[in-house]
C-alpha cells in the first residue's frame, strides 16, 4: 500500500501578510500555510490500484460539485508517487472517516512505511476504507493543472454508507470529532481525539505531495 505525504502547515495564524507582499498581490508559501490551517476540514482517503498493490493518501481537497451528473474533485500534488498512477478513466475509491478512525488517517499521511492496510474492502471494483462514514466509487473524468497540483474531476458510479456517525475532523494540525451546537449555544462544542500530528510528512492541510 503506498501513501504519499503532505505540504506540512505552520501552527500560528496571521492576521494580515506583510504589506509589500499583499501591495503586490503576492502570497508566499507561509502566509497561504497558515491561512489554510485556519479551515476545519473532514478527512477522507483516495485509494486506486496500482498494478497489484493499492496505494492511497489521505486528503481534505475532496468537494462535491455537481448532481447531475454526479461530480466530485479532489487535489493531487503533482510530484507526488500518486500522481503517476492517476489518468482520466482510473477508478477510484473516496472514504469519508469517522471519527473513530484516526489510525487510518495517520496510516495514509504517513509516507515512512510502505505495508498494506487491513481495513480495505471493494465497491463497484474500486478499493475503499471499510467502515467508514461513507464510502464512493468514481471514476476519474478530466485532471486540471493547476499550479503545483493537479485537480481530478471524478464521476460517481457508486455510494456506500456503511456507518452513520460523527466526521473525523481536521483542524490546526489536530483530529477532532465534534457534538452539535443547539440552540445559543457558544462553547466549545469539538471534542479533540487525542491524534495530534507528530510533525514530519504528516503536517498539515492534506494536500498530497
Amino acid at each position: 500500500m503506498r501513501r504519499s505525504g503532505l505540504i506540512s502547515l505552520d501552527d500560528d495564524i496571521v492576521d494580515d501578510a506583510p504589506r509589500g507582499a499583499a501591495a503586490r498581490g503576492d502570497v508566499g508559501a507561509e502566509q497561504f500555510r497558515q491561512a489554510f490551517r485556519a479551515l476545519a476540514s473532514g478527512v477522507a482517503v483516495v485509494t486506486f490500484h496500482a498494478g497489484d498493490e493499492v496505494h492511497g493518501f489521505t486528503a481534505t481537497s475532496v468537494t462535491s460539485v455537481s448532481m447531475e451528473p454526479p461530480l466530485a474533485l479532489f487535489c493531487v500534488g503533482n510530484h507526488s508517487r500518486s500522481r503517476a498512477h492517476l489518468s482520466s478513466g482510473k477508478p477510484i475509491g473516496i472514504s469519508f472517516l469517522g471519527s473513530h478512525q484516526t489510525d487510518i488517517a495517520r496510516f495514509f499521511a504517513s509516507s515512512a512505511s510502505r505495508n498494506g492496510h487491513d481495513s480495505l474492502d471493494l465497491l463497484h471494483g474500486a478499493p475503499i476504507i471499510a467502515d467508514a462514514t461513507v464510502n464512493i466509487a468514481a471514476v476519474i473524468q478530466d485532471i486540471h493543472p493547476a499550479g503545483d497540483h493537479a485537480i481530478c474531476v471524478c464521476r460517481l458510479e457508486a455510494t456506500r454508507s456503511p456507518k452513520p456517525g460523527a466526521p473525523l475532523l481536521y483542524f490546526a494540525r489536530d483530529y477532532y470529532g465534534h457534538r452539535p451546537l443547539s440552540g445559543d449555544e457558544h462553547e466549545d462544542n469539538s471534542v479533540k481525539t487525542n491524534n495530534k500530528s507528530s510533525g514530519g510528512s504528516n503536517e498539515g492541510k492534506f494536500y498530497e505531495t
